[in-house]
């Protein structure tokens, strides 16, 4: 992560974080990206570690005392300085990524079952050895609706 980033989060620059994505062109309502980004995903997922490690000292969040702004998060991996623990964390991102991450591009990268996610999962957030998922508005909202409703000629061609 950049260095801006690094010190509102409270860790190094070496630090980070992982995402899964899918990005359907079908759904997309504007013309569809040649090289999606992150940002234009419409399935996402935040990789949670299983590490902890409460290290972390948000830019402003400094009390009295060490416990009142040492903090975790389940979205970062916090690399030393040194590079002591690489090794670890590394170890653990790889774990996230076979075990939560991989599933859920397996999950949603097939048009009939994104279409079953996006009618009953709610976006959920970040917990340590879980995904926090992003997805298109609300259950029932109408852009989630119209994505739905995208997908399922996908899904129809995907069953011929």
């Amino acid at each position: 992560m950049n260095a801006y980033t690094a010190e509102g989060v409270g860790c190094t620059s070496y630090s980070f974080g992982g995402e899964v994505a899918v990005y359907y062109p079908a759904i997309d309502e504007h013309a569809p990206v040649e090289w999606p980004r992150p940002w234009h995903a419409h399935l996402r997922g935040s990789l949670g570690k299983t590490l902890r490690q409460p290290i972390f000292h948000p830019w402003g969040k400094f009390g009295d005392a060490v416990e009142d702004w040492r903090k975790d998060r389940p979205d970062v991996w916090y690399v030393l300085e040194d590079g002591s623990n690489l090794d670890e964390v590394t170890d653990d991102a790889l774990r996230a990524v076979m075990a939560v991450g991989i599933p859920f591009i397996n999950l949603v990268g097939d048009p009939v079952r994104a279409a079953h996610y996006l009618s009953t999962e709610p976006s959920r957030d970040n917990e340590f050895g879980q995904l926090g998922t992003v997805t298109l508005g609300t259950i029932g909202s109408p852009y989630r609706n119209r994505s739905i409703e995208r997908l399922l000629p996908l899904a129809e061609k995907g069953r011929n």
